[in-house]
């Protein structure tokens, strides 16, 4: 069975990228574009990784991915934004995230993370 992958991210651009790239892949993608979205996939224990975007419309990522290993301790999660700064690179450091990588990326990085998380 595949591994699940969600990709939360309220840029179209990004989602549709990354849904393609890793189903491409041999991943299983969900996607939510805002907090309020990704709340719904808090109990699906199921999911491996998580691509987190630093700004949402309605939260930050530090938030989601918080709220999203309260059911899924285990989820390895990676921060993407646009707008790195030193102090949320030390938050997504604190929460234990795998990477943190600037907009725009290269599938080549997301291919090293999905490497590494393995």
């Amino acid at each position: 069975m595949a591994d699940k992958i969600l990709i939360v991210d309220d840029e179209k651009l990004i989602c549709d990228l990354l849904v393609e790239f890793l189903t491409r892949e041999g991943y299983k993608v969900a996607v939510a574009t805002c907090l309020k979205d990704a709340v719904k996939f808090m109990d699906d224990s199921a999911f491996k990784l998580a691509f987190v975007d630093l700004k949402l419309p309605d939260g930050d990522g530090i938030g989601v991915i918080s709220t999203l290993r309260a059911n899924n301790p285990k989820l390895k999660a990676v921060i993407m934004t646009g707008f790195p700064t030193d102090r949320s690179r030390e938050q997504a450091k604190k929460l234990g995230v795998i990477a943190y990588i600037s907009k725009p990326f290269q599938l080549s990085q997301i291919q090293k993370i999905l490497d590494s998380a393995k």
